[in-house]
């Protein structure tokens, strides 16, 4: 086997299948299917047109056509920056501190502080392709870096972490392999962006490398899902995050079965995995990872089991978080959360770093309060966190409690408190504890810091005024 140095891997990959063929579908436009010569044939001519630069922002909200426009970057060399949200004004930030970018957009926009180029896949095939394109499918190195995720600023700012080629396929063909029902060529339909790693690794780089096809619609309320899981062709796996599967099972409708649903990027209650396990008639999967990582362990939350590791990982607790191993990796990466090892392929997770307080003597985990408070019936969305600690010229003489924001509609602040008083230790009730008609949750659910300090002080001026 020649080095890693010298390797290079497909841009399409077959997959688990030892028959896959071009012909295959890698992606449905609704009920329109995309073979993976034609998409390869889009890529070809994408790539061609892209304007030369070294950095691309893919802000496509066409899943296909950022696939296409993912793919045409990686193939002429370009990285494609990810940024955690496509707010014009993060965007730019982004791209002020990567030179030489371009925005790669499916749409004219208004924001015309960068260069734009828009992707379009309506043009025939270019003279001149080749006829047998199997030859034509460009091979990566895996050295290349060919993406740049960023953290999701939950925790503070959004920080970059760079991905080469060869980690990327590694990472989502272990993945593919342990969340995947058997023997299945499944088509998915997700919730969430592929902007993030989660939705990237498993709606973008699991079609490109034959594990399953894309729906390219990305439905958002439940009769949107029903709408898209109705008109995908079976088997199905639905991709999304505990913030959807609440609204999902509060659906007066029947859902499609699925053969499976994923779930990620917050803590998942066992009572709403088992509501959506009976709601859609499929079991639940739920992923753990991070951006630095992507998905490096499962459990089937309904069982309250521990995580159980891909085989391609291992993690060690450490007094600073928890220490990530892997052959793909270059080097150990360190995460803030905190494990305790069940056995060598088991873990639990005991919170993170960031998410463990101390108040008045007693500890606890803010994703386990979180957890508590979004069983509480009634509450359709809600989160506790504790604020920013007095400056120096605020009084520092009291105890720094946690604050919530809570989504509740028809229950009033003393029916909340009164019920969180029956499952959380009165030092951690949250004071303020508002109710507000939603909470500012990003693309993929996640809260970042700076949004919910913000909408906290104008909650709290609110009541003042």
């Amino acid at each position: 086997m020649a080095p890693q140095s010298e390797q290079r891997l497909p841009l399409l990959g077959p997959g688990p299948a030892a028959d896959a063929s071009l012909q295959d579908v890698i992606a449905w436009r609704g009920t329109l299917p995309i073979t993976r010569a034609r998409f390869l044939r889009d890529v070809l001519a994408v790539s061609r047109a892209l304007p030369d630069h070294a950095r691309v922002i893919n802000i496509c909200n066409d899943s296909y056509l950022f696939l296409v426009g993912f793919a045409a970057a990686v193939t002429r060399g370009q990285v494609t920056l990810m940024p955690p949200s496509r707010v014009p004004g993060v965007v730019v930030a982004i791209a002020e501190e990567h030179a030489d970018c371009y925005l790669l957009v499916d749409a004219s926009t208004a924001d015309g502080a960068l260069p734009q180029y828009r992707i379009s896949v309506d043009a025939s095939v270019a003279p001149g392709e080749p006829a047998d394109l199997s030859s034509a499918i460009p091979s990566i190195h895996v050295e290349q870096v060919i993406a740049v995720l960023f953290t999701s600023g939950s925790t503070g700012k959004a920080m970059p972490n760079p991905k080469r080629w060869g980690t990327l396929v590694r990472g989502a063909a272990a993945t593919a392999q342990a969340i995947f029902p058997a023997s299945s060529r499944a088509t998915v339909v997700t919730t969430v962006p592929p902007q993030h790693m989660y939705g990237f690794e498993t709606t973008m780089l699991m079609p490109l490398l034959g594990h399953c096809a894309l729906q390219c619609a990305r439905p958002l309320f439940p009769e949107d899902v029903r709408q898209t899981l109705a008109l995908t062709p079976a088997p199905r796996l639905l991709i999304t995050t505990p913030v959807h599967l609440r609204t999902f099972v509060e659906f007066s409708g029947d859902m499609p079965p699925v053969a499976g649903i994923v779930c990620a990027t917050a803590p998942l209650a066992p009572q709403l995995a088992l509501k959506s396990e009976r709601k859609f008639n499929a079991p639940l999967t739920e992923v753990f990872g991070s951006t630095e990582t992507g998905v490096i362990a499962t459990r089937r939350t309904v069982n309250d089991d521990p995580w159980k590791l891909i085989e391609l990982f291992d993690v060690e607790p450490s007094n600073d978080g928890t220490r990530v191993r892997a052959r793909h990796f270059p080097g150990d990466v360190l995460l803030q959360d905190v494990v305790e090892r069940a056995d060598h392929r088991y873990f639990r997770l005991m919170g993170r770093n960031s998410d463990l307080i101390n108040i008045a003597g007693k500890r606890a985990s803010l994703g386990d309060l979180n957890v508590k408070l979004l069983s509480i019936a009634g509450v359709r969305d809600g989160v506790i966190f504790m604020p920013d600690p007095p400056t120096e010229h605020e009084s520092t003489r009291a105890v720094q409690r946690t604050a919530a924001l809570v989504v509740a509609p028809g229950m009033t602040h003393e029916a909340i408190l009164s019920a969180m008083r029956q499952v959380i230790d009165p030092a951690f009730l949250p004071r303020p504890l508002l109710l507000v008609d939603a909470l500012p949750r990003n693309e993929t659910s996640k809260l970042p810091r700076a949004a919910l300090l913000g909408l906290l002080a104008q909650q709290v001026r609110d009541i003042g005024a």
